[in-house]
């Protein structure tokens, strides 16, 4: 029997950069290549397939002064919390640490 509370999840790319915010108070946005900035601390880049994502990210702050820039390869991974249910999707994270390094998962 499939759980009735839970739906589908829209899958993507979660991005986490609390830590790299909390060690540099300044960074403000978090830039994708097609212009899309967004308040940095944690949300989530849309899509799903299993193929590689190259994501190249920007760090900013609010007057737009680059604080990082790195390309993050993410391999997606297939999630399906209740088989058989239709409510599967896939997932990838990219993680910002304190000190700017990138890691993926």
């Amino acid at each position: 029997m499939c759980p009735m509370y839970r739906v589908a999840d829209g899958g993507g790319v979660t991005v986490d950069a609390s830590a790299y915010v909390t060690a540099h108070p300044s960074v403000a946005k978090l830039c994708l290549p097609a212009g899309l900035c967004r308040p940095i601390e944690r949300f989530t880049i849309p899509g799903g397939g299993l193929d590689p994502h190259h994501i190249d990210l920007t760090v900013t702050t609010a007057t737009g002064t680059v604080l990082l820039h790195a390309t993050a390869i993410v391999r997606m991974h297939h999630v399906d919390p209740d088989p058989g249910c239709g409510n599967d999707f896939d997932a990838g994270s990219i993680t910002i640490a304190a000190d700017g390094s990138v890691a993926t998962s």
